[in-house]
């Protein structure tokens, strides 16, 4: 069986409301990289960046879904 990590609580209005993704979107692959867990999911953000986009594959009501949350702005 696959591992992956649920989306419980998100920022309002923060960029992956943006995006589309919603609490209780199952979070299977984020930039070609199977998601284990919610650590591994975090190190694959903090790895990435601020600047660059994470492409995210979720399942949602049993369908297969690619969601692409923009870079996350920074203040100069």
């Amino acid at each position: 069986r696959r591992s992956a990590t649920i989306v419980t609580q998100m920022a309002a209005g923060g960029r992956a409301v943006q995006a589309g993704l919603r609490e209780r979107d199952i979070i299977v692959r984020c930039n070609d990289t199977d998601v284990v867990d919610t650590a591994q999911l975090q190190s694959i953000i903090r790895t990435a960046g601020p600047d660059r986009p994470l492409r995210l594959m979720v399942m949602r009501e049993g369908q297969s879904l690619e969601i692409t949350l923009p870079p996350r702005e920074v203040g100069p």
